[in-house]
């Protein structure tokens, strides 16, 4: 996998539009913290599942205060040359902090765009994704998702309130792995899902990696940042958050 399709499926994950998470009525810990100092910084992203790879790697950017968000993915051509990919994470979703008594969390919903803030959607409720971060002595930082079985289980079981979809196939029995989705749903204030959190054990597996860059790959962001155009929508005024993805070669 390159670090350009790697990019997608690090936004997916923390994004609620994703085909394989769970999503929660509520954080654990409302109102969300808007950042914690120890997630500002440069990072260097190893997917754990994955591996470390040799056509590509990625990076994320956590401005002071956690205002912005940025995935730098570098994909190295078969030409030897590398393209850059950029992405304002915030742009799409908005994003926090939760804690229970025991675990840190990235809290992340989808941004309301105009027009809709006020207009949930009519087939699925709008929720959070938690993303667990637990940071090592060695200044790493480990992150985990919920896991999608176990929280599916309790929720047919009738021990959590929720919904659960979950289908492999087109409606005629063939296969097709484009419209595979497992999504769970869990209903419940941030008082229950707190207690549900910390009563039951249900992260999954090390999914990423975050390692702290050096001085030189912190100057090469800011350079690709600053090289990646933006491009800036009709009637967008200049200081405006910009357009989100953009690409440099």
């Amino acid at each position: 996998m390159t670090a350009s399709r790697l990019l997608p499926i690090v936004i997916a994950v923390f994004a609620t539009t994703a085909c394989d998470t769970v999503e929660f009525q509520s954080a654990p810990d409302e109102p969300l913290a808007d950042c914690d100092a120890a997630l500002v910084g440069d990072w260097l992203i190893t997917d754990l599942r994955e591996g470390p790879r040799t056509d590509g790697r990625q990076y994320l950017r956590v401005d002071s205060g956690c205002e912005r968000w940025f995935t730098v993915a570098v994909e190295r051509k078969a030409d030897g040359s590398e393209e850059i990919e950029v992405d304002d994470l915030e742009e799409d979703l908005v994003l926090g902090f939760a804690r229970t008594s025991t675990q840190a969390f990235i809290a992340a919903r989808d941004r309301p765009k105009d027009g809709d803030a006020n207009s949930p959607s009519q087939d699925k409720p709008d929720g959070y994704t938690l993303v667990a971060w637990d940071r090592h002595e060695d200044a790493s930082i480990t992150l985990r998702l919920v896991d999608l079985r176990k929280t599916s289980h309790l929720i047919i079981d009738g021990k959590v309130p929720g919904w659960v979809e979950k289908r492999d196939r087109r409606a005629d029995g063939s296969r097709d792995g484009y419209v595979s989705t497992h999504w769970a749903f869990v209903f419940g204030s941030a008082a229950e899902v707190r207690t549900l959190l910390e009563a039951h054990d249900l992260l999954d597996a090390p999914w990423m990696r975050l390692e702290p860059t050096d001085a030189q790959d912190s100057a090469q962001i800011n350079a690709w940042l600053a090289g990646a155009p933006a491009v800036q929508p009709e009637g967008h005024a200049p200081g405006e958050r910009d357009s989100g993805r953009r690409v440099a070669r």
